[in-house]
């Protein structure tokens, strides 16, 4: 059974996983409300060419009835909000991993056509680009990675040397050991993948169906790509959790206004 990670849990650095800012991001209504950030100025700028309040007379009365057309809440709450929701976005687009984006979830992947070997060459750019020397693997990233390795039967005396470096490691070096990996069609049967591990230091070939396979490596692949970027991810966070609370703060507002006009 996967493991699954909290909204704002320790592992995460307590901030929202890649998945789950896109699953707020890309909301009918969250999707929408950074384009408030090109509107709104165009309508404050209408909306100032009017009298704030008008005066009717219904029924031919003589008395007429004031009408306020002022809002309840100011134009630049809801401005902040959109420009929060406008750079998530952009962070999210920018930083984000290009896996994660291209595919939704396995099922997707695989319908796209992935291979097992497209994995393993997007895995290894990714280890060597994202790990340097000011960029260290977290005890949570390394403990993802030989999750990975181990779906590859590559537990061996070698990357079990490289998990003891520990902080010690680079991102050369995982993706030297991830260069390693040998997967192949098997010949004797069609649709399963031939993986030739080297488990406790010996050569072993396991054959796995190759959608299964496909399933169970994007699975640990997008678990440790979920949680690049921790602070990046941070930030994208505190914006998103910025933009919503302006939206609440709008509504109750607005929810306070109507209840007082009504019952006063």
């Amino acid at each position: 059974m996967v493991e699954k990670i909290g909204f704002f849990a320790a592992d995460t650095g307590f901030s929202l996983t890649w998945r789950k800012l896109v699953a707020i991001l890309d909301t009918k209504f969250f999707a929408s409300i950074y384009l408030w950030f090109f509107a709104i100025p165009i309508l404050a700028k209408i909306c100032a060419q009017f009298n704030n309040t008008i005066t009717i007379y219904p029924f031919g009365s003589k008395e007429g009835l004031i009408i306020t057309l002022e809002l309840p809440f100011d134009w630049y709450i809801l401005y902040f909000a959109s420009f929060m929701f406008l750079l998530a976005r952009l962070i999210y687009s920018m930083f984000c991993p290009v896996f994660l984006r291209e595919f939704h979830n396995a099922g997707d992947a695989i319908a796209k056509g992935i291979t097992v070997q497209q994995i393993i060459e997007q895995s290894s750019d990714f280890l060597r680009k994202y790990f340097s020397k000011w960029r260290r693997p977290t005890k949570v990233e390394l403990d993802n990675i030989y999750r990975i390795f181990e779906q590859y039967r590559m537990n061996g005396l070698s990357i079990g040397a490289l998990m003891l470096m520990g902080s010690d490691i680079t991102g050369d070096q995982i993706a030297d050991e991830m260069d390693q990996v040998c997967v192949t069609e098997s010949s004797a049967k069609p649709d399963y993948y031939e993986i030739q591990g080297n488990t406790e230091g010996s050569n072993q070939v396991v054959s796995i169906q190759r959608n299964q396979f496909i399933k169970i490596v994007y699975r640990d692949l997008e678990r440790f790509l979920d949680i690049t970027y921790m602070h990046i991810r941070m930030t994208c966070t505190i914006l998103v959790l910025l933009g919503i609370l302006s939206i609440a703060w709008v509504s109750i507002k607005s929810l306070t206004f109507v209840a007082t006009t009504i019952f006063t």
